[in-house]
């Protein structure tokens, strides 16, 4: 897909969203594929402690099929949903057979895995964005993201910065997204000052998300509703097939189709769950919704989500 082309797309999902409509004629801006939904770290903000569906990882086949039945759908594929997608141990390989295809491909981790031949097979797999969650402040992060270590993550940071610049993968983007839990301005921009001159491309800060089941303290109260623009913007896939309406969806309670038995996703994409869930948040019907009613998204700009923004970004590296 050329760059206006994309930007065509764009201005679909825009005035789609805008109008409501609960059919989309468009791709959507991000396609989430879940490598596995188990994670080796206990962070303070995830809900992934309270998840009771079953763990496991994508098998390769499932995963292919994905792709070679959905390639032509595929903007943006992020290898990423609940859980640390380092721990599959065909993460590179799958990157590299999106790649083949094409698609943008890009990632999310907690960086703590990231020794030398993981940095050397993520690179070499063509991913075009590695974005490491980290909130960097020493005294502050392993409190956070518990059973982690600083230390070893900042280790790890340079590591895949130096062999970045070894391999000349000027084409992959590092980025980095911290989470600010209130903290003091003056850290924050020591923090990003340092992370810059280790190499890294991008530091991206994104406010605490409120799941279900949990707020974070001083978080402020809901002013004005704004319907959720995921539905309209973002589909996902879980590890076993299941797809899913929202990206938050971490315990997998709206289930809009399945890969297994509808491989096409464009069709789940606009098949009668997903334009029923469109429907009645335009309506402001989300009382007994039970994902959408206790989340923040529905009281924050739709366009200041972190899916949205780096869609932004990738339609902006690609300008002619």
């Amino acid at each position: 897909m050329n760059f206006f082309s994309e930007l065509y797309n764009g201005a679909k999902f825009l005035s789609a969203y805008l109008i409501k409509s609960p059919v989309c004629h468009y791709r959507p801006p991000m396609v989430m594929v879940e490598p596995t939904n188990n994670c080796n770290l206990k962070c303070v903000m995830c809900p992934h402690d309270k998840m009771i569906r079953r763990k496991g990882y994508m098998g390769i086949e499932l995963y292919k099929e994905l792709i070679k039945n959905n390639y032509r759908f595929m903007l943006n594929l992020n290898l990423f949903f609940m859980g640390e997608p380092l721990l599959h141990p065909q993460i590179a390989e799958m990157i590299c057979y999106a790649r083949n295809f094409k698609i943008r491909t890009s990632i999310f981790t907690n960086a703590t895995l990231m020794d030398e031949e993981k940095c050397r097979q993520l690179l070499s797999s063509g991913v075009n964005s590695i974005t490491i969650s980290f909130e960097g402040l020493e005294g502050r992060y392993e409190s956070i993201r518990k059973n982690s270590n600083y230390n070893k993550v900042i280790d790890n940071i340079s590591r895949i910065v130096s062999i970045k610049r070894f391999l000349k993968r000027k084409s992959t983007q590092l980025i980095i997204k911290f989470i600010n839990f209130n903290f003091n301005h003056q850290e924050v921009k020591k923090f990003v000052v340092k992370m810059k001159k280790i190499g890294i491309d991008k530091v991206w800060e994104v406010p605490v998300h409120s799941w279900p089941d949990f707020r974070a303290a001083g978080q402020s109260q809901p002013k004005k509703y704004y319907p959720c623009v995921l539905p309209w913007s973002a589909i996902s896939v879980l590890w076993d097939g299941k797809v899913t309406g929202c990206c938050d969806d971490f315990d997998g309670r709206i289930i809009i189709g399945d890969i297994n038995q509808t491989p096409d996703l464009s069709k789940i994409w606009n098949g009668p769950k997903m334009n029923f869930l469109r429907t009645r948040l335009a309506r402001k019907e989300y009382a007994d919704l039970e994902l959408c009613r206790d989340c923040d998204r529905l009281w924050q700009p739709p366009f200041k989500y972190p899916i949205l923004q780096n869609a932004i970004w990738n339609l902006k590296e690609r300008l002619p």
